[in-house]
């Protein structure tokens, strides 16, 4: 991917001054921009890097709902548990406010 630095960047086997315009592999072209030092240059390049955001917002999707199958799984009981607490505790409230209700 063609990207344009806003900022110098220099390491070991890198030096790039603001205003380069490189070609670097997608992934590190996508961790430079989100990161602020370096922009897409071109139509191409800004929706590789726009489909790589959203391929990476799918990937956080789907585990963040993997993750919370899973621990369903592990703590059905006690999440069953929770949940009766809780009904009993907003039933009790409901009696209290019919209560003051009918007063």
């Amino acid at each position: 991917m063609k990207v344009k630095f806003i900022t110098s960047l220099c390491g070991l086997d890198t030096n790039y001054q603001a205003k380069d315009e490189v070609e670097i592999k997608d992934d590190e072209a996508i961790r430079l921009i989100k990161n602020n030092i370096a922009i897409p240059v071109g139509k191409t390049n800004e929706k590789k890097y726009k489909d790589a955001l959203e391929k990476e917002a799918q990937a956080k999707e789907e585990f963040v709902k993997k993750q919370q199958e899973a621990e369903a799984i592990l703590y059905k009981d006690e999440l069953e548990s929770e949940r009766e607490k809780l009904q009993k505790r907003i039933d009790e409230i409901n009696t209290i406010l019919a209560d003051k209700k009918e007063k």
